[in-house]
C-alpha cells in the first residue's frame, strides 16, 4: 500500500478504502462516506461502530465520526444497515 510506503498520507488510503467498499455496496471502516437516499445525508454504515474512533486515530483522523457527521450535518446511526439494492 502507497501509504505505508509513505507514497500517500493515510488518511487518503482510508478514505479510498471506505469508497471502493461504498462502490461494492458493502460496509465501510473509517466513516468517511456519506449516502443521501433518504433525503438527509447519513453517514453510510459502519462495519465496526464500537471501534471506528479508535481505528480513525490510527489512520490519522483528527475528529471522531460524530465529529465529522456534525461538522457535515450528516446523520450517524451506528445500527444503520445497508441501503437495499
Amino acid at each position: 500500500m502507497l501509504a505505508s510506503e509513505n507514497e500517500a498520507k493515510t488518511t487518503h488510503a482510508a478514505m479510498m478504502e471506505d469508497r471502493l467498499l461504498t462502490y461494492e455496496g458493502k460496509k465501510q471502516i473509517y466513516g468517511t462516506q456519506a449516502g443521501d437516499s433518504t433525503g438527509a445525508p447519513y453517514v453510510w454504515p459502519i462495519k465496526d461502530p464500537d471501534r471506528v474512533n479508535e481505528l480513525r486515530k490510527a489512520a490519522g483522523f483528527g475528529l471522531t465520526l460524530e465529529e465529522n457527521a456534525e461538522r457535515l450535518d450528516a446523520i450517524y446511526n451506528p445500527k444503520q444497515e445497508l441501503p437495499e439494492k
